[in-house]
């Protein structure tokens, strides 16, 4: 198929394997090639070019299978082939320390892997704003772009998650249950890392993972209900449904003592830190 395109263009085995084409006679293998038609001329050359390099193949005993080349083992995995995306990504996109760093640590969220997903297709502004639908021509021409949430400025990844108004709230009162402290940054990336640091220690950051994951998961939400229902909830209302899925989320995916509501929105880190 690589080599010879046009005999592979005639082949009736596209989807043979090895062992079907070939078979051993006195110790010498027979390639049981066939076509859809018989080949002109000049093809014949090309045949005989390609048989040429099959002389010298060797084939063992053991049964064809699939094998998965970046794992050792030949073993499929969602791990490696994150670690293939990523490296492909990385190479493309001359990416930062920061962003190396923040990649690294963004799959060790306690999240729902899907949560996961679509922040690591956010930190690559890949996901479909009004920008990036304009970007691939999707939308209409008079479309408008503005941001679905405060509708002032154009909807860009950093604007709808970092600083529309209506996000910019949430994050507000996020970092106020926290009892962290910094000031919003101008990009995600740097958000995440600042996000990081002001928690000391490993529960806590495993917690403040999952919140951040849980914010961007449910401003997102909001957008596109806006979009698709025509139905709103005030900034209020989000800030307590990310209060409430990520209370689901810690007592389902972390081995914490389980504790009522309440407590979860009076004090998250007391309730992380729990045995």
């Amino acid at each position: 198929m690589s080599l010879f395109p046009r005999l592979f263009s005639i082949s009736t085995q596209k989807e043979a394997k090895v062992g079907d084409m070939v078979s051993l006679l006195d110790g010498v293998c027979v390639w049981n090639i066939t076509w859809r038609r018989n080949p002109f001329l000049w093809k014949i050359n090309i045949i005989d070019n390609m048989l040429a390099l099959l002389e010298g193949v060797v084939l063992g005993s053991e049964e064809d299978r699939w094998v998965w080349l970046p794992d050792e083992g030949g073993t499929f995995s969602v791990k490696s082939s994150y670690s293939v995306l990523e490296a492909i990504t990385l190479l493309e996109e001359d990416t930062s320390t920061l962003e190396e760093g923040v990649f690294s640590l963004l799959w060790k969220s306690p999240a729902p892997s899907k949560v996961v997903a679509f922040s690591w297709s956010l930190l690559l502004d890949l996901i479909p704003t009004r920008v990036n639908l304009a970007i691939r021509n999707i939308l209409q021409p008079d479309s408008s772009l503005l941001c679905v949430l405060c509708e002032n400025r154009v909807e860009s990844a950093t604007h709808l998650f970092l600083h529309c108004e209506v996000s910019s709230f949430i994050w507000r009162e996020d970092l106020n249950w926290l009892e962290f402290n910094f000031i919003t940054p101008h990009n995600l990336f740097t958000h995440f890392e600042g996000w990081n640091s002001e928690a000391n220690s490993k529960r806590l950051k495993k917690g403040a993972w999952m919140i951040w994951h849980a914010t961007i998961w449910m401003i997102w939400k909001e957008r596109n209900v806006r979009i698709f229902t025509y139905d709103r909830k005030e900034a209020e209302e989000i800030v307590d449904e990310i209060k409430a899925i990520s209370r689901f989320w810690a007592l389902s995916r972390l081995r914490i003592a389980s504790f009522l509501f309440y407590e979860w929105t009076w004090n998250p880190r007391e309730c992380l830190n729990r045995r």
